[in-house]
């Protein structure tokens, strides 16, 4: 076998089943096929990040060299569905695996130890990557495919948070409600909820609470009081909702408060919320009246002096982390 025909590999086509892969020749140097192989039966096996992060590199060389010999959109499209694939699987485990450290500073709340060869970074793209429903995935290549759009990793994120946007997994939509044991843990640690601030309905209310704002009201305007329950909706206004109930606690009028939000960490608003403690839940909630889970993680802030009660009630269904000044 000569040097030339050792270094001869393929790189299957991403709807082609891995046991019958359609070579792909790359040719960087006008003369010598690049040798990789790289196959979702590959991604599906990968049983850790460091591994798929050897996948990925393969992807993004081989990705590189596509765009430089100008190959049929098709063609960048499959090794970027794969690349899309890849990266989401990368997120999968991180999710898994990834173990709260301890602060190396006084100003870090919270650390990650990271596997070899990822950085934060990476870390927090694949994570939210892998964060997006298969469904959105779907309807994001069958729309590139339709239109003869480019697909792209960055297109596919801006695709789903678009989706996400414009459906408000929140208690002001009637298919959206809390679900039920959300609802009884937040009795639990409550007793009773004074104000539910992002209320379905003044006559059939998913929490039962003293005082309800539905979307009619202006809840920018009104005081807030007591105790409350906030679900809002979650699209370019969460960041308005967030403020407006720390601004409220901070300035006394709310006493005791619960909010559930996605588990964005990667957002400003998130920031503002990480002195106040909070229950990172397990898995994907699937609210009340829906048949699918969201496409998001979900967290429970809390707002008051009883966190011991906040973590008893929470602690079954999620991770609970100290915070630290």
């Amino acid at each position: 076998m000569t040097r030339g025909q050792a270094s001869r590999r393929s790189v299957d086509a991403a709807n082609e089943p891995a046991r019958n892969p359609q070579p792909i020749a790359l040719r960087p140097n006008g003369s010598e096929v690049l040798s990789y192989s790289v196959n979702e039966h590959e991604l599906a096996n990968a049983d850790s990040p460091e591994k798929v992060r050897t996948i990925d590199g393969k992807l993004a060389v081989i990705q590189e060299l596509f765009r430089k010999e100008r190959r049929a959109l098709q063609e960048q499209n499959t090794l970027a569905t794969l690349r899309i694939r890849a990266q989401r699987r990368g997120g999968e485990l991180l999710a898994a695996t990834v173990r709260q450290g301890r602060p190396s500073k006084r100003s870090q709340r919270e650390t990650f130890l990271l596997p070899d060869g990822v950085d934060k970074s990476t870390s927090s793209r694949w994570q939210a990557l892998a964060a997006i429903s298969e469904t959105l995935l779907d309807d994001y290549l069958k729309s590139q495919g339709e239109s003869g759009g480019e697909v792209t990793t960055a297109r596919f994120a801006r695709f789903a948070e678009g989706k996400s946007d414009a459906v408000h997994y929140s208690s002001e939509s009637d298919e959206w409600y809390t679900p039920k044991g959300i609802v009884e843990r937040v009795l639990v640690v409550l007793g009773e909820v004074d104000l539910d601030s992002c209320a379905n309905s003044k006559d059939t209310p998913n929490v039962s609470a003293k005082k309800l704002f539905t979307k009619e009201d202006d809840w920018r305007e009104r005081e807030w009081a007591g105790r409350v329950y906030m679900n809002p909706p979650y699209g370019r206004e969460l960041p308005n909702w967030t403020e407006k109930l720390a601004s409220e606690f901070e300035a006394g009028r709310v006493t005791e408060a619960l909010a559930l939000v996605p588990s964005r960490t990667d957002t400003e608003w998130f920031k503002r919320l990480r002195v106040y403690p909070r229950c990172f839940l397990f898995g994907r909630l699937k609210f009340s009246g829906h048949e699918n889970s969201a496409p998001f993680p979900s967290m429970v802030v809390y707002f008051g002096s009883r966190t011991p009660a906040f973590r008893s009630a929470f602690s079954d269904c999620g991770v609970v982390p100290e915070v630290r000044d």
